[in-house]
């Protein structure tokens, strides 16, 4: 079940090609292999087993699924049948038979020119890409480099950087000794790794990166990808330098707050109102068709008054992307600049959002 929920994270939905919608079983000595590979993105598990006799095959992805999570609890055996191009999945009494994909090559994985090798803690990279990757412009963004979430290693620091133009989210670490990389990696493809790390069992992300591809291994998944061939903006460029302005204020009462208010827009994204004055931040949300919301929360202020308008969700992503954070710090560069999202007493995290004008 665990092998098959990861692989199939990478079957295409889309009818493209039958060999893209299906899982891809080989049986070698001790060990199954499954792969799914939608073009954009491939991903390989290995899992142990009794061998019996070597082969590969292809079936449809979906239904694969579907049966591998509904066998009773133990070993499953399975069996192809070559006369009737059937697949036997058998577990406690049950046996169920899917029809072969036949005829259709399955790509092969890429063999890539790995000339950078890294290893990554699991938490941390999983932490850094929970983040950042929030901040990525939709699959049908045409501006290809608002899709991927830039890599970059040099001086023994990575950064992990994403936009989408209206917000941008930096995360930089320590990491010691790193070769120098600057790498533009498929959002969807870091999210999927993201999603099962930390990996038990497995010590770190093994990653290998080429010209134009990246592997990332751990326990025993592996996640290929070619790498967005695009220019990423000089984002340190983007960082304002004098931001007057700053409170600081409990998290959680922030998220609660924006979405209270927020419920009273119907249509459209909603704006909040953000006016701080004298230690309070005041939230405000209206629409002509249904009403207003107004909310107040306490915080530390330095600097003078304000007041600048943004899109609400935008702020709730960052604020869950930070929910091991008790409080947030809001840095603001004037009524019509962006805000500056973070967490006191850090500099390793930056989330810059645009205002709302008019």
């Amino acid at each position: 079940m665990q092998g098959v929920s990861i692989v199939e994270r990478a079957v295409s939905t889309r009818d493209i090609r039958p060999a893209l919608m299906g899982i891809h079983l080989e049986a070698v000595p001790g060990e199954l292999r499954l792969a799914g590979c939608d073009l954009e993105m491939r991903i390989e598990y290995v899992i142990p087993a009794e061998t019996i006799h070597e082969g590969s095959l292809l079936v449809e992805g979906r239904y694969f699924s579907s049966i591998a999570r509904r066998l009773p609890g133990g070993t499953v055996e399975l069996e192809e049948d070559e006369n009737t191009q059937l697949l036997h999945i058998r577990g406690g009494r049950a046996d169920l038979a899917l029809h072969l994909i036949v005829g259709e090559e399955f790509p092969q994985a890429p063999a890539g020119d790995y000339l950078t090798r890294l290893t990554l803690d699991q938490e941390l990279l999983k932490t850094m890409i929970k983040q950042t990757a929030f901040a990525t412009a939709d699959a049908d963004e045409l501006r290809v480099f608002m899709r991927g979430i830039l890599f970059e290693a040099q001086d023994g620091q990575l950064h992990l950087v994403a936009t989408d133009s209206s917000r941008l989210a930096v995360r930089r670490a320590a990491v010691g000794d790193l070769p120098p990389i600057r790498a533009l990696v498929p959002g969807r493809v870091l999210q999927e790794l993201a999603r099962i790390l930390p990996f038990e069992g497995a010590e770190g992300v093994e990653i290998a990166m080429g010209s134009n591809q990246i592997l990332m291994k751990v326990g025993a998944a592996a996640f290929y990808s070619r790498l967005f061939e695009a220019s990423f903006p000089d984002y340190r460029m983007l960082l304002p330098k004098d931001l007057p302005t700053r409170v600081v204020v409990d998290r959680k009462t922030l998220e609660e707050c924006i979405e209270r208010v927020s419920l009273v827009v119907r249509k459209g994204p909603a704006v909040v109102d953000v006016a701080l004055a004298k230690g309070v931040l005041q939230l405000a949300c209206q629409s002509k068709d249904v009403g207003r919301g107004i909310d107040e929360l306490p915080g530390s202020q330095e600097g003078p008054d304000i007041e600048v308008s943004f899109q609400a969700r935008l702020i709730i992503d960052a604020l869950r992307a930070l929910d091991d954070h008790d409080e947030v710090s809001m840095s603001f560069s004037g009524g019509s600049g962006p805000m500056v999202l973070g967490v006191p007493g850090k500099d390793d995290y930056v989330y810059l959002l645009m205002p709302v004008r008019g």
